[in-house]
């Protein structure tokens, strides 16, 4: 299995995952426990690291995010790249 379709994979359990935890949160939103704030707190945190992590395999190896932000950026650019 390559890595994009590893990756693929991860993203669409998220997108199966995810909507689990707000249905929860907003079953508890009026008295939400210290226990479940600090659950949801980790799995939105690990999340924004796994996006990080994917976000650095797509940067350029000088650190610059340049292709990524083309990537997701959908106003022309010209030759030299701005």
């Amino acid at each position: 299995m390559t890595f994009f379709e590893k990756l693929t994979k991860t993203l669409n359990r998220i997108v199966e995952v995810l909507p689990q935890f707000r249905d929860i949160s907003a079953l508890c939103r009026k008295r939400p426990s210290e226990r479940l704030k600090s659950s949801l707190c980790k799995v939105y945190v690990n999340l924004l690291q796994f996006c990080q992590s994917v976000a650095r395999v797509f940067a350029e190896k000088d650190g610059s995010k340049d292709f990524l932000v083309s990537c997701f950026d959908a106003t022309p650019r010209n030759e030299s790249g701005h």
